[in-house]
Formats: C-alpha cells, structure tokens, sequence
C-alpha cells in the first residue's frame, strides 16, 4: 500500500511569501500598462515541501502575510448593520482587524454566531460566511454552475471573469464555485469564490485581487520554459527515487503582491520509491517573475 506525505495546497486562493524586487527583471509603466519581463531563467525559484512540519510551515506563513492590528481604526463602519443578498443582519460585533498583505487590504471583521463578515477600509464587504444558509431563489434546488453565477451577479455585478473551478467539499456538504481571470491563459489570484451547499443555497463568498491584473503585460513569457526547469529540479533532487510526476489538477496560478509583484505557483505531484516504500509527495514551485 502506498503511503502518502500530504502537503496543503492553496484552495483557490492559499498563502504564498512575499515577492522581493529583482534588479534583473524590471517592471515599467507605458501607456498605464505594467510591462513585466518573465524570462523564466530570470525568475528566481524557490520550493515548498512536504518533507518539512506541516505546523511550521502554516505558522511562517501566516507571520508573513497576516498582521493583527488591535487598535485599527473601523473606517466607513459604524454600527456594524450590513445586508447579505437581502438578508440584514444588525449590530454585529466588531471583532478585530487586520492588515491582509495577501489582499493588501485593512480589514475590519465583524462576527456572532449567525455571520462572519470582513471589511475592507474603503467600507467593501470582501469576505462573508453564513450560519443560516440563504436561499434567494425559490425555484432552484441544487447547486450548479448557472446558479453560482446568479449569486454572483448579485454580490459582484458585471465581473469580467473568463475561467471557472468547481470543487466539492463532501464533509461539509459545500460546493466552490472560483470564477477568476487568467493572464497569458493561466488563472490568476483576480477571483470570486461562491459557496453553496447542494440544495442551492448561499453560504459564503470572497473576493480577491479583483482587477489587479488588468493592466499587467508579460513578455518573454514561455509556460513550456518554467516546465523545463522543474523537471531539471526534479530530476536532480529525487535522482534515482522518482517514478514519475506531474503539474498538480489544481494547475499554475499567479498571485500579485505588494503592488505588482507577480508569482507563478506551480504544484507538482512527485511520485517516489525509497527503503521505506512509495510515496506521493506534493510541492509548491514558486517563481518570482519581478
């Protein structure tokens, strides 16, 4: 029997560390469009692994990206009354803020036992859980890809989305439905995630990097390139364990940080054989284009 050592992916949207400049590969601005060189020998490539504690890897990431900030100013909130698809909910408490570096955002959340709701400081709803799921139309009763985006036409009007994942998730008995934009025709973190549970009803959504990469141009961008280079990776760090691999059914994704700073992640399923059996190792391949 195969053994495996599971490793987080990111779901839609995980936490990937910060991009750092790179004097070799320049961002400019002509004409309002971004212009970022992504030569993949240029791109600095970096890993994580499943060999390393699973703990620790959450806890380093979530220093990195997330920042609490008791004593945050509620901007644009002032009694904590908002209405979900029609469904108010009133003076709801304020919870605590935070500065989400992945959104680049200050959020203010807000919570009891009925909803969860984040707030950005320009008084945007950007994430909403509910307890009680809502049911805003009365003649659909499962879930689908159509009705999805009926809930999302109402949460996000006129979304110029052009790809869509759908993942189940059984124990909870919910079904995520990801509409983002792609660039160079890979997905990217611009997304809107709808949760509904089978019987069609609305439970939560998020919304991330919305627009961020409208503007945003890559040359000497080769996908087959960066593939080159993870199979030198995988070749030379497995040697004469691998059986074989391949890019994770989740696929590459880029994710913008810090203004225009742009990661390509690719996850690889790395299929090996040692003394103690095979195994299935998962791996995030992280490429910093700028």
């Amino acid at each position: 029997m195969k053994k495996y050592m599971v490793y987080i992916l990111m779901i839609s949207m995980l936490l990937l560390c910060g991009c750092k400049s790179n004097e070799n590969t320049v961002s400019n601005v002509e004409n309002e469009r971004i212009v970022i060189d992504a030569n993949a020998q240029e791109a600095k490539m970096s890993f994580r692994n499943s060999n390393d504690n699973i703990s620790t890897i959450a806890k380093e990431i979530a220093t990195d990206k997330f920042s609490t900030i008791e004593k945050y100013t509620k901007n644009n909130i002032e009694n904590g009354n908002f209405n979900i698809l029609g469904v108010e909910y009133q003076n709801i408490d304020y919870y605590t803020s935070e500065k989400n570096k992945y959104r680049e955002t200050d959020e203010n959340i807000f919570k009891n036992d009925d909803v969860k709701i984040s707030v950005s400081s320009e008084g945007k709803i950007v994430f909403c859980r509910v307890k009680k799921a809502i049911k805003k139309f009365e003649n659909e009763t499962t879930h689908s890809e159509e009705l999805a985006k009926k809930y999302l036409e109402l949460i996000y009007p006129n979304y110029d989305y052009n790809g869509v994942q759908i993942q189940e998730i059984q124990v909870t008995d919910q079904y995520v439905y990801t509409f983002y934009k792609t660039i160079n025709e890979i997905r990217t973190s611009d997304a809107i995630t709808i949760f509904l549970n089978s019987k069609g009803e609305f439970t939560c959504y998020s919304i991330h990097d919305v627009d961020k990469f409208d503007n945003i141009q890559l040359e000497n961008f080769n996908y087959n390139d960066f593939l080159q280079r993870i199979d030198e990776y995988v070749n030379k760090a497995y040697k004469d364990m691998i059986i074989d691999y391949s890019v994770h059914e989740d696929g590459p994704i880029f994710n913008v940080f810090e203004g225009n700073n742009i990661e390509l992640n690719i996850p690889i399923v790395v299929n090996v054989n040692n003394n103690d059996g095979e195994f299935c190792i998962i791996e995030e391949v992280v490429f910093e284009l700028n």
